[in-house]
């Protein structure tokens, strides 16, 4: 009976907020979740689930990878239980389970993709098994929760269950060693011609052998500590991808990814190399669902990555691109290269902002030192913007970094910003912002359009 009160006293809270939502812009909400788990905190092992549940977990790219999923996925005709307007955490998994059952609590979806934060497997996967578990990456997070990638990985390879399939990026020494006993397949890439084998970036959180504690090495490296390893001592190494990125021809936005069947092609999405990872990965779960490559591409043509994570555009001769770089982590290392390694003269807009109540702690920016800020000093860039609450920490950091205060701005209010580029034609404005910068990231954009007299 306890269970069955918290389920209908949930299901009320979602359809008062339901009717809600008509009248404001609010779209998800843990609390239904929230309420049933103080009724019955075993409500997610007692509630009913769809026959199939898959979950996609890691540090990075987790959102836009089951955002792609769930779309791909409906696009092939599945009815979809998912959390994609809620949150990752224990609460969130309740609502979305919530709202995929009957008032007598029989399911009603085909299959379930949830995106898991890692540090809730704890609390999640006692009560929840998944069939299938995509991981995207393990990399230094915000250190306040994470501590460190290995904490994670213990924590995850402790709690995930020993029958789910794992979906591992055979490129990330750290993740792709869980669960070694259950059943795998592994995603990454082939060695490209422009990929280093040396490691030069600040910091590398898979430096060491975990089986004979030696140095390893690269056979080739593609950003942070993502690669293909080997030891030369005990003979360890990053396995061989089941699904592998054979080759990416960014100029007619298409891949070809390799499998034991043969050679398939598809559209490419975004040109950065994670989110390539990223697509990798649902092909390879979408596969394992036993969903055709023919199909998979075809659903590909049609999909994008949702715009809070990527937003990109031309106004006359100018490129605006504006790239989600997670906060409190050094996951901007694989945007700053990014935002580097593209053609011409380039201006960057740095709005990492640090909305939270404990933003007064030194310890919010121990991540600022673990990046590598320091690819910022080429010649390609020749303004950078800073603005938001942390700008002067930014500005100390890009002069340590080498780069000349010549090429820096500092701008207290980010609708200041536009004013301060140079806009020069056919140069690009990369701005990088956090997760909490939406709005008004989308505000600088309209600035900047309007300025050069493009449309709104």
């Amino acid at each position: 009976m306890r269970f069955y009160l918290a389920l209908w006293l949930a299901k009320f809270a979602s359809f008062l907020l339901k009717i809600a939502s008509k009248f404001t812009s609010m779209r998800g909400t843990n609390f239904p979740g929230e309420i049933a788990l103080k009724i019955c905190p075993e409500f997610i092992g007692i509630i009913s689930k769809p026959e199939k549940i898959a979950v996609v977990t890691g540090t990075n790219g987790k959102t836009t990878t089951s955002n792609l999923l769930v779309s791909l996925l409906r696009e092939f005709g599945f009815d979809v239980l998912s959390n994609e307007y809620g949150s990752n955490i224990k609460s969130g998994v309740a609502t979305a389970l919530l709202n995929g059952v009957t008032w007598r609590n029989r399911s009603t979806k085909e299959i379930a993709l949830l995106e898991v934060d890692e540090r809730s497997a704890i609390r999640i996967y006692p009560y929840m098994k998944p069939d299938y578990v995509v991981v995207t990456n393990l990399s230094r997070d915000t250190i306040m929760r994470n501590a460190h990638p290995e904490y994670i990985f213990r924590m995850l390879n402790t709690y995930l269950p020993d029958t789910a399939k794992m979906i591992l990026n055979a490129d990330d020494p750290i993740s792709f060693r869980l669960k070694e006993h259950n059943p795998r397949v592994y995603y990454g890439f082939d060695q490209q011609p422009e990929d280093p084998v040396e490691d030069t970036h600040l910091v590398n959180d898979a430096k060491v052998c975990p089986v004979c504690h030696s140095m390893i090495k690269y056979k080739f490296l593609k950003y942070d500590h993502i690669g293909q390893v080997f030891c030369p001592d005990c003979g360890f190494a990053s396995p061989t991808p089941d699904y592998a990125v054979e080759t990416v021809d960014y100029a007619s936005d298409r891949l070809k990814i390799r499998t034991s069947s043969g050679t398939n092609e598809f559209h490419l999405i975004s040109d950065t190399t994670f989110n390539i990872y990223n697509e990798a990965a649902c092909i390879a779960l979408l596969t394992e669902l036993g969903i055709s490559a023919e199909i998979i591409a075809q659903g590909l043509e049609k999909v994008t990555i949702v715009d809070s994570r990527l937003r990109e555009e031309r106004c006359g001769n100018l490129r605006i691109a504006a790239i989600m770089s997670k906060g409190l982590t050094p996951a901007c290392n694989a945007v700053l290269g990014y935002t580097v390694s593209q053609p011409g003269e380039k201006e960057v807009v740095l709005y990492l902002e640090d909305k939270h109540e404990l933003a007064v702690s030194s310890e919010r920016i121990t991540w600022i030192w673990d990046s590598d800020f320091e690819l910022l000093n080429d010649e390609s860039i020749t303004r950078i913007v800073i603005t938001g609450f942390r700008r002067y920490d930014f500005y100390y950091r890009l002069l340590l970094g080498g780069i000349s205060s010549k090429k820096i701005i500092l701008v207290p209010a980010p609708e200041d910003v536009a004013s301060q580029l140079n806009l020069s034609d056919g140069s690009s404005v990369f701005i990088l912002n956090d997760i909490y910068s939406v709005p008004e990231r989308d505000r600088m954009i309209r600035d900047i359009k309007n300025r050069i007299g493009g449309k709104v």
